[in-house]
């Protein structure tokens, strides 16, 4: 867990950790880290220990977990509501909007440190209270004793409290916000969590009913209390690794793909061009290709889109420049189309001159831009009819494109709690909606940066 926890701090800065709000979870998985090597020393090791230490480590540690879980999923809300409000221009209520700008407070992290404090201050009172009681005890006193009984059930009740609040709190994402499956990570962990300290109240209220002699002699409910909060660190430190290693391992695959595809356009500020780079990203994107291709195979559009195809698979030098001439420009090919109408001579000839050059001069290997005005003109010619229209009749990329811009959105919001400048924001021509507006007020103060899109 100590490892996991440094690779975890190390990589906070990066998607997808830096959305689920890292400094609160880096405080869940000390205190998490904590209670699990803690205790288990405490009750082999030291039955003759002070109760002190096990008042701390056994029962106010697990409330410490509870609270920065339940302040780090608010926080996650926060940041979809605010996100949701400025990007998608969400409807909400006055009265919604100056609840936000309250909360948004919880996003910035000295804050959220704070809150922690203050937080550990409130439910560390009852402990207070046994530590003054039960001071003078050894830890085996404690357990044997009444007063270990009341705080048992005292961290169990605030334990499954946390639980159905994590839940609650998770109902909050919207879904076409959640793209990184934050709402499904909180509810796997509140509810394996929840399971297992119920588990546990149920095994110790037997064993105070009861004689179970197997679980007394093998602390069995302690070991299912380790095991919830373990499950607390699994779900929201361990799989956002996990998800940070894949991320990763895209974006390389992406990087080297862009290093060997060079854009199929220039880079200009036309309103075409714009177009064709949207297009071109989209149909590089995860779903894009096989959800667009779904669409053109209804207006049987086909044949320009798999001719883009075909030209990817050649940058990646998976067909040959003769077997793509042969499919797509030559007269009477399989993926004839006006495109390849107008550009199939021009390209038969190019390709003939650059295999007769000599080899020891210019070398006879066709490069991977060889044939990026096609693809360029294939995109133009998609953009033309069948792209506008997708973008308006097709539900995955409504999907895709607010996914898009909530992703874009907590960006924003996490440049402004951090005072980054944030990048070059495009400016469109959409009326900001007046809540918006009294949010971004309230936002602009010494804290945070302007934004306006």
């Amino acid at each position: 867990m100590p490892a996991v926890l440094y690779i975890y701090v190390t990589n906070m800065h990066l998607p997808p950790i830096k959305y689920c709000q890292p400094y609160l979870m880096v405080a869940t998985g000390i205190f998490s880290t904590l209670y699990c090597l803690t205790v288990p020393l405490v009750l082999i090791l030291g039955p003759n220990w002070p109760s002190p230490i096990l008042i701390v480590c056994g029962y106010f540690v697990p409330s410490l977990i509870c609270v920065s879980f339940i302040l780090s999923a608010g926080a996650v809300v926060v940041m979809f509501k605010i996100t949701d409000l400025i990007v998608l221009h969400a409807h909400f209520s006055p009265s919604q909007v100056d609840r936000l700008s309250f909360y948004r407070r919880l996003l910035y992290p000295k804050v959220q440190v704070l809150a922690v404090v203050v937080g550990g201050v409130l439910v560390s009172m009852p402990y207070c209270v046994a530590l003054y009681s039960f001071g003078d005890l050894t830890a085996a006193e404690l357990l044997q004793g009444h007063g270990g009984t009341v705080l048992w059930a005292s961290t169990c009740v605030f334990a499954l409290l946390a639980g159905v609040g994590g839940v609650v709190l998770s109902a909050h994402m919207a879904p076409y916000m959640d793209n990184l499956g934050l709402r499904r990570t909180y509810r796997r962990s509140c509810f394996a969590s929840s399971l297992l300290v119920l588990t546990s109240a149920l095994i110790s209220t037997l064993e105070l009913t009861i004689t179970l002699p197997l679980a007394q002699d093998y602390n069995v409910h302690n070991i299912l209390y380790t095991l919830a909060a373990q499950y607390f660190f699994f779900f929201n430190l361990v799989v956002p690794l996990r998800d940070l290693e894949s991320f990763q391992l895209m974006m390389r695959g992406k990087s080297l793909a862009n290093g060997t595809m060079a854009p199929s356009q220039p880079t200009t500020s036309s309103p075409a061009t714009a177009c064709t780079a949207q297009l071109e990203r989209y149909l590089r994107s995860d779903h894009g290709l096989p959800t667009f291709m779904t669409f053109c195979q209804r207006d049987f559009r086909t044949e320009e889109l798999r001719a883009w195809q075909l030209v990817e698979q050649f940058k990646q030098r998976l067909v040959s420049a003769q077997k793509l001439l042969t499919t797509c420009l030559v007269p009477q090919c399989a993926l004839a189309c006006p495109t390849s109408v107008k550009w199939g001579p021009t390209y038969a000839t190019r390709l003939e001159s650059w295999l007769r050059c000599d080899e020891d001069i210019v070398g006879n290997e066709v490069p991977t831009t060889f044939f990026d005005e096609f693809q360029a003109a294939l995109l133009e010619a998609l953009c033309e009819d069948v792209w506008l229209r997708f973008q308006r009749q097709s539900l995955d990329w409504i999907d895709h494109d607010r996914r898009r811009r909530s992703l874009e959105g907590m960006d924003t919001v996490l440049r402004m709690v951090v005072k980054m400048q944030p990048a070059a924001v495009a400016v469109t021509d959409e009326p900001t909606p007046a809540c918006v507006d009294d949010v971004l007020e309230s936002m602009d103060d010494e804290d945070f940066v302007s934004f306006q899109s």
